[in-house]
């Protein structure tokens, strides 16, 4: 059954972002079991300055490190592209968990975009803006 949600939640993913993104599966080290996915998408149309970095973990997989460690590795890696120049995540301020681990990795929130968004049943949500810049260093131990 994991297989098959992971599956959907991959989809659904890649078909917000219009197709554009590198997506990679978050692998549990001691079963092998998908834990879930992380991945980019640019924050335009090209592979421009900035990259937008998200994750989606099976509720199994919560609370457990894996998005710190993961968010952290790509964060890293996006850095080794000589044209980005900024890492972004955006969640919800409701979504404590990814804000978390926006502020251990040590991105800075810049706003909080108000009702820019909706939610599943099509309610006005806000959106947190968490920046991390070429030059700035991931927190060790996050």
């Amino acid at each position: 059954q994991s297989r098959e949600l992971s599956a959907e939640l991959l989809a659904r993913t890649i078909a917000r972002a219009d197709g554009v993104v590198a997506m990679y599966t978050v692998i549990e080290r001691d079963t092998g079991d998908t834990a879930g996915f992380v991945g980019y998408a640019p924050r335009t149309l090209e592979w421009g300055d900035e990259l937008e970095l998200g994750w989606m973990l099976l509720p199994a997989f919560h609370g457990r490190g894996y998005a710190t460690e993961a968010a952290g590795a790509l964060t890293q890696a996006a850095f080794g592209l000589p044209s980005i120049d900024m890492v972004e995540i955006r969640c919800d301020p409701r979504n404590a968990r990814s804000a978390a681990v926006a502020a251990r990795l040590g991105y800075e929130l810049v706003e909080t975009l108000r009702g820019n968004a909706l939610t599943p049943t099509g309610e006005p949500r806000d959106t947190m803006v968490w920046r991390f810049q070429r030059g700035m260093s991931i927190r060790r131990g996050a």
